[in-house]
């Protein structure tokens, strides 16, 4: 059974501590959540997007979870895959 990312965060995010860590994240929260939305609109599962996108399953579950330093090299793999594009744009 699949669990909606927005589901599940908004869930988790009734969690002071995750919260407060999951706020602190920032950037690196935005780009997970962008590549996380566009895998679930395609219907990709992470294997699936792993292998299409030429990197271990693992590596996107952290990028998703932001579990570990996720790289711009890695983002742009999977951004390419699912067709998104990094803008900067000023504030």
């Amino acid at each position: 059974m699949s669990v909606d990312f927005q589901d599940f965060l908004k869930e988790q995010m009734k969690d002071p501590e995750f919260r407060r860590e999951y706020e602190a994240l920032g950037f690196e929260s935005d780009l997970a959540r962008a590549v996380t939305e566009a895998r679930e609109a395609k219907g990709l599962t992470r294997k699936q997007l792993a292998k299409m996108a030429g990197v271990k399953e693992k590596a996107v579950e952290d990028f998703e979870y932001v579990n570990k330093e996720n790289t711009i090299n890695l983002f742009h793999k999977l951004a390419s895959v699912l067709g998104l594009r990094l803008e900067i744009v000023p504030a």
